[in-house]
């Protein structure tokens, strides 16, 4: 039975929102508040920054976070400045990328 070889090189090329040629897994679903705390460790803002920025509780604000980390698939909330900016969803400068 002949074996059918794909290589790479024939495979359509998929774009991440960073620009990368990596296929990229569709964005997880994320609240309005989710997604202002990504943008403010996008910016470098820590937790506690972030919970007296917004006027709220820092353990909520962690909550927040975790909450953000389990449906992204982060370890830990440091890891979700970073992962923003892999995703385009904001610049280290805090700036949210155009779509």
């Amino acid at each position: 039975m002949p074996t059918l070889v794909v290589e790479m090189n024939d495979m359509p090329e998929h774009h991440s929102p960073n620009g990368s040629s990596q296929p990229s897994a569709p964005l997880p679903r994320l609240t309005r508040r989710q997604l202002a705390l990504v943008h403010d460790l996008a910016q470098g803002f820590d937790i506690a920054t972030v919970a007296e920025r917004r006027g709220k509780g820092l353990s909520s604000t962690y909550e927040l976070a975790e909450r953000i980390c389990v449906r992204c698939g982060l370890s830990e909330w440091q890891e979700i400045g970073p992962w923003a900016v892999e995703q385009g969803l904001s610049e280290p400068n805090g700036h949210k990328n155009p779509e």
